[in-house]
């Protein structure tokens, strides 16, 4: 397929457009795009430096960058939750292998980032804020897209991934995860399996007697993927996914504490992807996906299950004119079934939409050529709400050194099933719309190092949250969320640090009050030295501001910092061995507890990554 200027293949519906210099290749996708002077700030993460991290999970790993803050809900394998730029979890879009994975069976219809086998990662790209909103209604905090590792060579690839931390006086979390993969003359394929147990941690803390208590997490995932490609011009890729999760809880509110809890979350995809060629000019990206959710939960009285099922796609063009200006067109459908069972009652309810997007791009324009500027406009139409428009601009300039960027979004956010007919549920509760705004200054100091300032606000009007006085969704209102962050970075042959700092407010205007669990400030340093061909050393130092919690209590501030080592036995294209040894919270024995879940107390995790 030959080369365009175009935006992520992923981007099904959202027109994000790139310049065509500092070419990236996306080799499942055979698309390239550019990275190094996007219109829109798209911070990568590569297979090395997956590869090179000391992360075990993706929250962990997501947590490394500036105003991203994770926190998982007890053990591995319990939901791990991810906030970018102090909005919620369920801001955050995530697509994986062209399809979205947001739970629709969640109550808030988010996506549990520690399911994802991180050795099977092979590339994730991050759009926060502002820019990720068109990509659909839902996507007011950002879109994470992932790519999974494919078959690229003709000799079949094995990969061995485990890892076992001791925390808590006992051998907690444990993973194994095995991949084969191979590419076949046009036809590739890949089957992978990943097990997962962790029982060093209590879920839910709410006594300090709980700490000590060991809850047993189980985490089965099995994947089979397909890609063909059909010619130069086209591309065919399909996928059949399955999970399986047993989840113990402490206390499920509003549920007897005193109950032996235990949930059970099983998933079914199936996803198709198509990209290709009509024209030179004419591009186009064609994704359906097929889910099936069940989640259950039994209590020692009480039997609660919600089966959910979504089907959706999308289609995206680009047309490439000889003029001034690239132009978009794309369209996306989704489908979403709930079947409720709590206790002695039932219900099935059913929701559908469909959104239309046009945008353009600027190419070029004589003797302006370093500014830059693009727009798009959504529509989008719900089967339970009026109808929503959604729109884009982004005007900004290249100068030697530094690029300037103003983006404004408008973008709306309709309440999930769950959210409406649900446990706490609330029918009357309408979608939350949002006005946000960007300032970038992006500056290369010299070859080796940038730096990043970004100051952004977001107004709500509706803004939805759970009220555990009246224990429900409600509206509240309007609510403002604005902050600053700053990044620098540095990359040599032997070392690279990244430093971000950043700062939040937010708040509900109606009730004059701080919005719940977000620090109004954190700063991160990561370091990472080869000390020599074979050995890699580093540290992560992340420190987290002051908070409220739901009554307005201020959260004592904390810090954490973690030790890793990578010692690469031998590496070779078709063979390696690496042995990693990480030392988690070095300086804080005890639990850290976040929305009353613990987080990690000190723990020593050992890990070996065998590719034959």
């Amino acid at each position: 397929m030959k080369q365009k200027k175009i935006a992520l293949a992923w981007l099904a519906t959202f027109p994000i457009f790139l310049h065509a210099e500092d070419i990236i290749r996306v080799e499942a996708e055979k698309l390239p795009y550019n990275i190094k002077e996007s219109y829109q700030k798209i911070h990568v993460i590569t297979e090395e430096e997956i590869k090179q991290s000391s992360s075990q999970s993706l929250s962990e790993l997501l947590s490394q960058f500036s105003q991203i803050y994770a926190i998982n809900k007890g053990g591995a394998g319990q939901a791990g939750s991810v906030f970018i730029r102090g909005m919620d979890s369920y801001h955050t879009t995530v697509v994986i292998d062209g399809a979205v994975v947001n739970d629709p069976t969640d109550p808030n219809r988010a996506f549990n980032f520690n399911q994802l086998n991180i050795a099977d990662i092979e590339r994730i790209e991050i759009l926060k804020g502002a820019q990720a909103q068109l990509f659909a209604t839902n996507s007011l905090g950002g879109v994470i897209f992932i790519r999974t590792k494919r078959a690229k060579d003709a000799n079949a690839i094995h990969q061995f991934h485990t890892h076992q931390s001791y925390e808590n006086k006992t051998w907690g979390e444990k993973a194994f995860s095995l991949s084969r993969r191979q590419k076949i003359d046009k036809l590739g394929y890949k089957i992978a399996g990943d097990f997962t147990s962790s029982g060093a941690r209590s879920a839910l803390i709410t006594s300090p007697a709980q700490k000590e208590e060991k809850d047993r997490v189980i985490s089965k995932n099995l994947n089979l993927n397909l890609d063909y490609e059909i010619n130069e011009k086209n591309y065919l890729e399909t996928s059949v996914k399955y999970k399986n999760n047993k989840i113990p809880y402490d206390e499920t509110y509003p549920l007897n504490a005193a109950a032996n809890n235990l949930a059970y979350v099983e998933e079914k995809a199936i996803n198709l992807l198509h990209s290709g060629e009509f024209t030179d000019q004419l591009s186009t990206e064609t994704s359906l996906s097929v889910t099936q959710n069940q989640r259950n939960l039994k209590t020692a009285s009480t039997y609660y299950s919600y089966r959910g099922e979504s089907q959706q796609g999308n289609i995206y063009f680009l047309y490439q004119s000889n003029s001034t200006f690239d132009y978009s067109l794309s369209t996306h459908f989704l489908n979403e079934e709930i079947t409720f069972n709590e206790g002695s009652g039932s219900a099935n309810k059913k929701a559908h939409q469909i959104g239309l997007a046009l945008g353009f791009q600027k190419k070029s324009l004589p003797n302006i050529s370093s500014l830059f500027y693009s727009g798009s406009l959504r529509f989008d139409q719900h089967s339970k709400f009026n109808d929503a428009y959604s729109y884009r601009a982004v005007i900004g300039n290249h100068f030697d050194n530094d690029t300037v960027k103003l983006s404004v979004v408008r973008g709306t956010n309709s309440p999930s099933l769950y959210t409406l007919y649900g446990f706490g549920g609330n029918e009357s509760i309408t979608p939350e719309k949002s006005l946000q705004g960007e300032l970038s200054l992006e500056r290369k100091l010299n070859g080796q190092m940038n730096f990043l300032m970004t100051y952004f606000k977001t107004q709500f009007d509706d803004k939805f949250q759970y009220n555990s006085t009246s224990s429900k969704m409600e509206n509240i209102g309007g609510a403002k969320i604005d902050g600053l962050e700053g990044e620098l970075n540095f990359n040599s042959n032997t070392e690279s640090i990244s430093l971000s700092s950043s700062y939040l407010n937010a708040k509900a205007v109606n009730q004059s009050k701080k919005l719940a669990y977000r620090p109004t400030t954190l700063t991160k340093l990561h370091y990472q030295r080869s000390v020599s061909d074979q050995l890699k050393a580093g540290f992560l130092f992340q420190a987290v501001g002051k908070q409220f919690d739901s009554n307005q209590d201020k959260r004592d501030k904390y810090t954490l910092f973690d030790f890793f080592f990578k010692y690469h036995v031998y590496q070779s294209p078709l063979n390696e061995l690496i042995l990693g040894l990480e030392l988690k919270n070095a300086f804080n024995k005890g639990y850290i507890l976040e929305r009353n879940y613990s987080q990690a107390g000190r723990s020593l995790i050992g890990s070996i990554d065998y590719k034959f």
